[in-house]
């Protein structure tokens, strides 16, 4: 998938949060997002986490449970970017941000990999997770849209028009990419979007 086609797509056509289009955008669901994030992310005190295709920030922003000591931020929209970076502005003892392809990157060693609406841009679901994972020492948290709800529909047509295809993924095939790494994991709904948990640490 292009990533110049995401890189315009989220700096020249996303809606900005406090839009008309971004509050309807960003609310919708956005509640149980946040409470299956507080649930399942770690006392985030002293630990470093990446924020993978970070967006303006706010999901992690919103989910911390504790200061981090570090807060990599990476996303493919420098605007995204800019926002994020001072959205959490004196939110850890050390933030970095990137204009970068957090799937590609590379460097690893962090606590928590939060990855929230990135995956369902990625060719192969697979490899993208994987790679992810390995940037992870302690626990990956991710998410891919659902294939069950129409709204994932209209955006996946939306999504194409602008030379996007987003990839929606059923019960089945997020349970059995979840399980497929043999390390402990978890697998929920949100409203619109599968979520799961792979614990590094419990392998």
């Amino acid at each position: 998938m292009s990533r110049e086609a995401l890189r315009a797509y989220f700096d020249d056509v996303y809606p900005p949060r406090e839009s008309r289009w971004g509050k309807w955008f960003f609310r919708s669901g956005e509640d149980r997002r946040l409470r299956l994030l507080r649930e399942w992310l770690p006392d985030t005190a002293g630990l470093s986490i990446l924020d993978a295709g970070c967006g303006d920030g706010e999901t992690l922003a919103a989910a911390l449970g504790g200061r981090p000591a570090c807060i990599r931020l990476e996303d493919l929209s420098g605007r995204a970017l800019g926002e994020a970076s001072r959205r959490l502005a004196g939110g850890a003892d050390r933030l970095s941000a990137a204009v970068a392809d957090a799937i590609r990157a590379g460097a690893g060693g962090f606590d928590v990999v939060l990855a929230v609406g990135i995956l369902e841009y990625q060719a192969n679901l697979a490899e993208a997770a994987a790679a992810l994972l390995g940037r992870a020492d302690g626990v990956l948290i991710a998410s891919v849209s659902a294939r069950h709800h129409p709204r994932n529909w209209l955006r996946k047509l939306w999504l194409l028009a602008h030379g996007i295809d987003l990839r929606l993924a059923g019960r089945s095939r997020v349970e059995g990419l979840a399980r497929s790494f043999g390390l402990p994991c978890q697998v929920k709904r949100c409203r619109y979007d599968w979520f799961f948990r792979i614990d590094v640490e419990g392998g």
